[in-house]
């Protein structure tokens, strides 16, 4: 982590985002590889752009919730709001598929709790004309994107879920999204 805030202090800070073969920046990859601390660094140094797309389509949120890495995602969306940086969250890639897509079909639950709270669109259509929902292969995240994503639209979480242990719960595993992150590596 030195090294990078070395980096990014010195002359190389235009230099995050050049892209790969591939159409990913450094953020991409630190989102990919699941590199927390590095993702931080990346925005709060450099300004990357949370929305930069990859050629599949893919943005460093996309990434990071594909390879099922929590802490990076909490931190995109923590990033994002302390920032008041608008990250599209209901972003789609080239096959259509939003961060909610891809949380519910490769079964993780705890982001796709965690995208329900930041309250994603979860009735976005893919290419294929499947729904969130519609991919998931797990019968609690198909509940719980049920259970908060009707037909009326996005609606308010807070007021479906009322003062129910649930939301209690949630929202003490999201205390990241209120809590300040030293950026501060190198003394």
């Amino acid at each position: 982590m030195q090294l990078i805030t070395v980096l990014l202090r010195n002359h190389f800070r235009d230099k995050v985002q050049i892209v790969d073969p591939q159409g990913r920046t450094a953020l991409h990859w630190a989102a990919y590889r699941g590199f927390q601390t590095c993702l931080l660094l990346l925005c709060h140094q450099s300004g990357c752009d949370l929305n930069c797309r990859d050629f599949q389509g893919n943005t460093a949120f996309h990434l990071a919730v594909l390879n099922g890495h929590e802490p990076c995602v909490k931190a995109l969306l923590y990033y994002s709001e302390q920032a008041h940086f608008r990250l599209d969250c209901d972003a789609m890639n080239c096959n259509g598929d939003t961060a909610m897509h891809l949380a519910a079909r490769w079964g993780y639950t705890n982001i796709v709790q965690l995208l329900l709270q930041w309250e994603v669109d979860c009735r976005i259509f893919n290419k294929h004309k499947q729904t969130a929902a519609d991919v998931s292969q797990n019968v609690k995240i198909l509940q719980l994107i049920s259970k908060f994503c009707d037909s009326e639209g996005k609606g308010n979480l807070r007021e479906r879920l009322g003062s129910s242990r649930f939301w209690t719960g949630l929202t003490r595993q999201l205390s990241l999204k209120r809590r300040p992150i030293p950026l501060n590596l190198v003394e």
